[in-house]
């Protein structure tokens, strides 16, 4: 299934990762945390891969995220996305 992503998440996702907001946790590598642009605690991603790495699961805590049921295509979620592509490349 091909997923279309707004230029606005793309942007965001882009923005965060330029500015170093991405980071994954210390025991767990399937959460990251990410700094939004709102003052208060980062949002937390998480991203299931299965034994092939597909992408089984991805949640994140904001808005939009928890709203997802599983299956969030927020920019947090694109960031880390994309930080956990070039870390495994």
């Amino acid at each position: 299934m091909t997923v279309h992503l707004s230029e606005a998440v793309m942007a965001k996702a882009r923005k965060y990762l330029r500015e170093n907001r991405v980071m994954q946790d210390a025991t767990d590598d399937s959460v990251w945390w990410i700094e939004g642009s709102r003052v208060g605690a980062p949002y937390r991603v998480q991203i299931v891969l299965d034994e092939a790495g597909n992408v089984r699961s991805r949640q994140c805590t904001c808005t939009h995220g928890k709203n997802a049921l599983g299956a969030a295509q927020c920019s947090h979620v694109v960031a880390a996305a994309t930080k956990m592509q070039e870390a495994s490349a």
